[in-house]
């Protein structure tokens, strides 16, 4: 624990982000209907630990500069990579123009679920929507019901047929339950840390969590037809998934504790 305060990281989250890239790449994989049940929990796990780490310490001043510079610098040279490299594949093989060009940088401005940086856009206006909500709503129990309350006008949004919007700020509302469950975990943290010093007490929510996590998964199918793809703007039975994404990220997270 020294060693990690001294660092300033929390090793175990670094370890569930390692973890979670991982299940987003096997979740674009064709693995035999596995894909599904990563799809629940891989985009919430990563939401989940931003708001675990989540404070108000800051002035909203410096809170911005630090976002910007941790997401939104890092989405603009990514997607300058990006845009290099569809632009050279298009020389390559002889489709180039000056209206794709544009497209490209459209995209890259505009963002409407463009390329795998769209998750960087979302996080960056969730945090930006997160620190007043911390800053007027004190207990964390209110702060999760008030999050509750935009995912089902997120949800409510897509229901009357609304599209994807400009940065991606359509996912910003129904994600936030995600960040919301991240902070209320940090605040109770004292409550439960002590049922995960036993390896084989961890090895046991591991499962149980990823068992309920499956079952939740497999009923949202039942009843809509779809689980949760939160990149598609699909959120199934949202009971089902949102119980099944926050299961799964805790199985993760517990998961990364014990490796």
């Amino acid at each position: 624990m020294e060693m990690q305060k001294s660092r300033g990281r929390i090793e175990w989250i670094d370890m569930a982000k390692g973890y979670g890239i991982l299940l987003v790449i096997i979740g674009h994989l064709p693995v035999g209907g596995l894909e599904f049940w990563i799809n629940t929990f891989h985009m919430p796990l990563f939401f989940f630990l931003a708001g675990y780490v989540f404070h108000t310490k800051d002035t909203f001043k410096v809170f911005l500069k630090k976002k910007i510079k941790g997401l939104v610098i890092p989405y603009f040279f990514l997607g300058f990579v990006i845009v290099l490299y569809e632009i050279s594949v298009s020389i390559w093989k002889d489709f180039f123009s000056a209206e794709l060009v544009g497209q490209l940088f459209l995209d890259l401005m505009v963002q409407k679920r463009s390329w795998t940086i769209w998750f960087l856009a979302v996080l960056f206006l969730m945090n930006l929507l997160f620190y007043p909500l911390v800053k007027r709503v004190k207990k964390a129990g209110w702060i999760f019901a008030f999050s509750v309350l935009m995912a089902a006008a997120g949800l409510l949004y897509y229901k009357l047929g609304g599209g994807i919007l400009p940065w991606n700020l359509d996912v910003v509302f129904p994600a936030m339950p995600f960040m919301a469950a991240g902070y209320v975990a940090a605040r109770y943290a004292a409550v439960w840390e002590p049922m995960l010093q036993r390896k084989g007490m961890q090895v046991l929510w591991i499962v149980g969590f990823g068992i309920l996590a499956g079952v939740l998964e497999w009923l949202s199918f039942r009843l809509s037809g779809t689980g949760l793809w939160m990149f598609h703007s699909i959120y199934g039975a949202p009971l089902c998934t949102y119980s099944a994404g926050i299961l799964g990220t805790l199985a993760t997270c517990i998961l990364a504790r014990l490796f």
